[in-house]
């Protein structure tokens, strides 16, 4: 088990070096945690910071550990838009966290929740990016 707390996102995948990450731990690693910046950086991409437009986002690299984007300080800090941009530019769903959120994935499937907990899905052909409230305690 690994738990990876707050800070700076960006620093994690650059010093442990994703091709390490995902060669000698991923294979091996059962349970991961985080808060914050170490939540962010389990996805690839990962959300690395605001993008240089206003409502736009920064992409990286992340960890690999989900195919969801997730945000963190979602509706504190006003990033409803942020995530939305991250969603459309790279196709995946969004989950935006509020503090004292959390969420329970095995895989890439949501198995319990806490909190306020925006899903953002993807646009398809029929109907523009949505978010969809999950906030709704569930627990497993």
């Amino acid at each position: 088990a690994i738990w990876v707390p707050g800070g700076d996102q960006r620093l994690l995948p650059e010093r442990l070096g994703r091709d390490w990450w995902r060669r000698e731990v991923l294979p091996h690693l059962r349970v991961y945690g985080g808060t914050s910046a170490g939540t962010m950086a389990a996805c690839d991409p990962m959300i690395a910071g605001p993008g240089d437009s206003p409502d736009t986002v920064e992409l990286l690299p992340g960890l690999g550990m989900t195919r969801f984007l997730v945000d963190t300080h979602y509706r504190e800090r006003k990033r409803q838009a942020r995530l939305a941009d991250g969603v459309a530019r790279t196709g995946r769903p969004g989950i935006g966290l509020s503090e004292k959120a959390w969420i329970v994935l095995d895989g890439d499937r949501i198995v319990a929740r806490h909190g306020n907990v925006d899903l953002i899905r993807p646009a398809t052909r029929s109907r523009a990016a949505r978010p969809a409230r999950a906030s709704a305690a569930r627990k497993s």
